[in-house]
């Protein structure tokens, strides 16, 4: 599993929390936005953690729910306002190669979307291939090109979308309709 780094926003419930779990629902990843907004350690079940933070509204956290989310591919993808404290959230929950990544994006925040962030055909080709699970070495293989390629595509897409992970890549992916 891939550390998550910061990205690079304030702490205090800013930015994107990003928590990556395993197909039994159990936390193996979270990044520090994360940690600060759920506080609860790796190893907790996501439904308790991200759920248990959601202001009177578990939205679509429940026993089960990662697993069902996986079982059932992208097009199960949840994507949902909710509130974390005082503030509100967008919770997007996806499962990506076995794991479903779940990111709180702060709507209390202006907008981010460069006029770069429009992606091209190959780069949106790339990101549902990676949504529906594929490595970047099977990404490559179904494409036709190198796996550096890829890697490149990927990196691009990180630039474009201003997010630090190729997880984050596929949830924001969601969030601005590139996957279906």
């Amino acid at each position: 599993m891939v550390a998550l780094p910061d990205n690079g926003r304030e702490p205090n419930g800013t930015g994107v929390a990003v928590v990556v779990s395993c197909a039994n629902g159990m936390v193996v990843e979270l990044n520090r936005q994360a940690e600060e907004l759920v506080g609860a350690p790796r190893g907790a079940s996501c439904w308790e953690l991200v759920g248990g933070a959601l202001s009177g509204n578990a939205g679509p956290c429940c026993p089960g729910c990662v697993k069902r989310l996986i079982n059932g591919g992208a097009e199960h993808a949840a994507v949902r306002p909710v509130v974390v404290g005082r503030r509100r959230y967008q919770l997007t929950c996806v499962p990506i190669d076995g794991h479903a990544v779940s990111t709180l994006t702060s709507l209390d925040l202006p907008p981010e979307r460069p006029s770069s962030a429009r992606l091209t055909a190959r780069e949106i080709e790339v990101v549902q291939l990676l949504a529906r699970g594929s490595t970047t070495r099977q990404a490559a293989a179904t494409l036709g090109i190198s796996s550096a390629t890829v890697r490149t595509h990927v990196e691009n897409m990180r630039r474009k979308l201003s997010v630090a992970t190729q997880a984050a890549v596929v949830a924001q992916g969601f969030r601005q309709g590139y996957l279906h």
